[in-house]
C-alpha cells in the first residue's frame, strides 16, 4: 500500500516538473513564437520605392534601430487615401509589403506606405511591443510631416493584418496621425491567442510580455474601423474578430466567407476585401455606424 502511495506521490510531482518545465519554456521562447521572423535573406522591395527614417539621435525603446524602413507608394493625387500598413508575423516588406502595396496603387491610386518591425527583414533592430508601436507611431509621424512624405492625416487610414491590427489600432488611437482603420483577421490580445492555443496555461496574462491588448485599446479609438475575418480562419478564432468589432465604438464587421488566415488577399477574397475597403474609404465618415 505504501509503494502505491509512494508511486502516485511520485508520479503527481513528475507531472509537477513537466508543467513547470512547459510553462516554462513557454515563458522563455515567447517572443520566438509571437514572431517569427523570416529567414535570413531578406526579400528586397522592387515594387515600391524604399523609405528610411534616420531616428539615432531620438529617445527610442529598447529594440528601436537607428533606421526605420517602409516601403512607399505615393498616392495618385492630394485627395486620394494613403494605407499605413503592418503585415503578420511571419511576413515581411518585400512580400505582402510590395504586392499589395503595388495592387492597390495601380488598381486604385491609393498611397500605401507599409512599414517594417525592428529585427524583420530589411530592419536591424529587435521586436517587441514597445518597439513596434514606437516604430509604428513615428513612421506615421513622417508619413503626415511636411518635412516628410507630406499626406494629410485626414486622408490616412491604419490598416493592420493580423498582429499587424494590434499595430494598427494602436495608432488609430490618435486623431492627428490617421481618420480611418482597416483591421483583416484582427486577435483579442495575446494572453487571449495563448488561451486558444495553450489553454493549460493559468492566467496567461501573467507572464506574457508583449499583450498586445486590443480588447483594452478599443474603446479608445474614436475612429471609424473596418473589421474583415475569415469564416474559416485556422490560426486566429473567428469570434475574436467579431468580438473586438463589437468592442469598438464606430465598427463595420465584415465575414469574408470561407477564407482562412493566409488567403485572404486571394482570389475571390481580395474582391471582397477591396470592395468593402473602398466603399469604406469613400464613406463620409460623420455618417459611420456608432
Amino acid at each position: 500500500m505504501f509503494a502505491i502511495v509512494r508511486v502516485v506521490i511520485g508520479g503527481g510531482v513528475l507531472v509537477g516538473v513537466l508543467f513547470v518545465a512547459l510553462v516554462g519554456a513557454l515563458w522563455w521562447f515567447q517572443r520566438a513564437l509571437i514572431y517569427p521572423r523570416p529567414a535570413l535573406h531578406p526579400m528586397p522591395i522592387q515594387r515600391g520605392q524604399v523609405v528610411e527614417v534616420d531616428v539615432s539621435a531620438e529617445r527610442r525603446p529598447e529594440g528601436v534601430p537607428a533606421v526605420l524602413v517602409a516601403c512607399w507608394f505615393p498616392p495618385s493625387s492630394p485627395d486620394a487615401w494613403t494605407l499605413a500598413f503592418w503585415h503578420g508575423n511571419a511576413d515581411q516588406l518585400g512580400n505582402v509589403g510590395d504586392a499589395v502595396g503595388d495592387a492597390l496603387h495601380s488598381q486604385f491610386g491609393v498611397g500605401f506606405l507599409a512599414i517594417e518591425y525592428p529585427g524583420y527583414a530589411l530592419m536591424k533592430g529587435e521586436p517587441n511591443e514597445a518597439s513596434i508601436n514606437w516604430t509604428a507611431r513615428r513612421m506615421v509621424e513622417h508619413l503626415v510631416s511636411t518635412r516628410g512624405l507630406g499626406v494629410r492625416c485626414d486622408r490616412v487610414c491604419a490598416f493592420g493584418q493580423s498582429i499587424g491590427t494590434a499595430v494598427a489600432l494602436n495608432v488609430a488611437r490618435d486623431v492627428n496621425l490617421c481618420a480611418k482603420c482597416v483591421l483583416l483577421s484582427p486577435f483579442t490580445s495575446i494572453p487571449d491567442m495563448c488561451r486558444t492555443f495553450f489553454s493549460f496555461v493559468p492566467k496567461p496574462e501573467l507572464f506574457v510580455l508583449d499583450k498586445f491588448d486590443s480588447r483594452t485599446v478599443a474603446a479608445s479609438v474614436s475612429a471609424p474601423v473596418l473589421v474583415l475575418h475569415g469564416t474559416h480562419d485556422e490560426i486566429v478564432p473567428f469570434e475574436q474578430g467579431s468580438e473586438l468589432a463589437r468592442l469598438l465604438p464606430r465598427s463595420k464587421f465584415v465575414p469574408l466567407p470561407r477564407a482562412g488566415h493566409n488567403n485572404t488577399f486571394d482570389r475571390p477574397n481580395y474582391r471582397i476585401f477591396t470592395n468593402e475597403l473602398l466603399a469604406f474609404l469613400a464613406q463620409d465618415h460623420t455618417h459611420y455606424p456608432n
